[in-house]
């Protein structure tokens, strides 16, 4: 593997102009920042698609790479270095240094965050953690405080802000687990924070609702815990299960009073009924919540996996993943209706392509601007081969006098 290949600029390597900029300013501006990601974490990086992500790996191949490859530690490469000052007297437990952490004091915060970057973090001892508890109670106090702190700390060691806080996340619940036993209501949220970030898997997640129901934790911590697990079954191609669970979580949410999480879990089950192709109810329940407009969803770290081979199942599954977050009127729930239309079997296909012109005639009604919606249905469509979808599109624009108008924000 030639060392000049992967110092290529990025911008040099055969890329459109508009996906070098995405990726450099996605902190990737040379070519060893890109290939040692995987397809999912391009996938979760702002406006990059499907379509950009094959770019992307094609223009890889041609420098005999592929993406989700590590490079190799050198054999000869240096132990690192002692911790500094500051750092030992903290891994000491000095109180006087721990009271300065709580305090937020940028030098102490940078000298700590930067030991547990530079190295492969050090196992935290329940001792130092109960000291840290013992200050300070709330271990997300400690991370919101290592957030605020990080806007003025400017470091050689790391340069975003997520490079350093996700060390110490992990280095702090580590810690506080060790200290407080993984059962206890603080371990169990910070498992399952740990859980939204790192996506350990269906198994993982049910684990922590089986602890949370163990210990009768509060029903909000145990609601959010189930519609986490129904996501992870759902990546798991596990949709019966998920709705399960998503139906328990919307009647705690219901219990609590909090209609907005109860239409979060709904949308959710609502996507599931999707990819099943119970699609009656699955319209039944989506029309209703995308009525009330789109909810921002935060779904954390997500795994992501083939396409199906069957053009119907892929076409739900990409609807599934939209259903989540947008309104009816959103362009690319809009053009993924045309896809589930083009490729349904043929005792749907006249109800559901009547569905998606409806939606594309609400879609230009309500829009600001409907040039610039109707581009976006007609690209992508083209983008997927649906070419009937982007007809009509095109075929409505022709009838209302609509100029298209190119908007770059949707991939």
């Amino acid at each position: 593997m030639s060392t000049n290949a992967l110092d290529q600029p990025v911008t040099e390597i055969g890329l459109s102009a508009r996906t070098a900029a995405r990726l450099t300013s996605a902190n990737m501006p040379l070519v060893r920042d890109l290939f040692q990601r995987t397809e999912a974490d391009l996938l979760r990086t702002k406006n990059i698609g499907r379509v950009r992500l094959n770019e992307i790996k094609d223009a890889l191949a041609k420098l005999g790479l592929s993406l989700g490859t590590r490079l190799p530690k050198p054999a000869d490469e240096a132990p690192p270095a002692p911790p500094s000052e500051i750092a030992a007297r903290f891994l000491a437990g000095d109180g006087a240094t721990i009271d300065a952490l709580a305090r937020g004091d940028v030098a102490t915060w940078q000298a700590w965050l930067e030991h547990l970057v530079s190295r492969k973090p050090p196992q935290a001892e329940a001792g130092l953690v109960d000291r840290m508890l013992a200050r300070e109670p709330s271990p997300a106090r400690w991370i919101e405080i290592a957030s605020r702190t990080l806007f003025d700390i400017h470091s050689n060691v790391f340069f975003t802000s997520k490079s350093a806080l996700e060390p110490f996340q992990a280095w702090l619940g580590d810690g506080v687990v060790a200290a407080t036993g993984p059962t206890s209501v603080v371990s169990i949220e910070l498992r399952l924070d740990r859980e939204v970030r790192e996506a350990n898997g269906a198994a993982a997640a049910g684990a922590i609702v089986a602890d949370i129901r163990q210990t009768r934790a509060s029903d909000e911590l145990l609601a959010n815990a189930l519609v986490l697990w129904a996501r992870r079954l759902a990546e798991e191609s596990e949709h019966a299960a998920a709705i399960d669970v998503l139906i328990e979580a919307e009647g705690l949410f219901e219990g609590l009073g909090n209609d907005s999480a109860k239409g979060v879990a709904r949308r959710l089950r609502g996507a599931r009924l999707l990819q099943l192709k119970r699609l009656d109810e699955a319209f039944v329940i989506l029309d209703e919540e995308m009525a009330a407009r789109a909810r921002g969803l935060t779904v954390g770290k997500q795994r992501f996996f083939g396409s199906p081979e069957d053009k119907w199942d892929a076409a739900l599954g990409e609807a599934a993943t939209i259903a989540a977050w947008a309104a009816a009127t959103t362009p690319e729930w809009v053009r993924a209706l045309g896809g589930i239309a083009q490729h349904a079997d043929t005792a749907s296909k006249r109800s559901l392509w009547q569905r998606f012109e409806r939606a594309l005639v609400t879609m230009v009604d309500a829009s600001g601007n409907p040039g610039s919606d109707l581009e976006v249905v007609i690209r992508q469509a083209k983008q997927r081969k649906l070419n009937k979808t982007a007809k009509a599109a095109s075929v409505l624009a022709e009838e209302r006098g609509i100029e298209l108008v190119a908007n770059p924000f949707f991939g």
